[in-house]
């Protein structure tokens, strides 16, 4: 399906393209921790509800 996306983009259509849901699904492979038990790293874009003191 790709290889109709770049021709039709290269012969100046304006293409939208979406991929179907179960594919979509399978790309997620979740998180991978790379820190030891206790402890994680915690994206700012995430957030956290936590009141603790080095934050505050």
């Amino acid at each position: 399906e790709i290889d109709k996306i770049i021709e039709a983009i290269q012969s100046g259509q304006r293409v939208t393209a979406c991929a179907e849901p179960e594919r979509q699904s399978q790309a997620w492979t979740g998180r991978i921790l790379t820190t030891p038990p206790g402890m994680a790293y915690l994206r700012i874009a995430d957030g956290c509800d936590n009141r603790c003191s080095y934050c505050a």
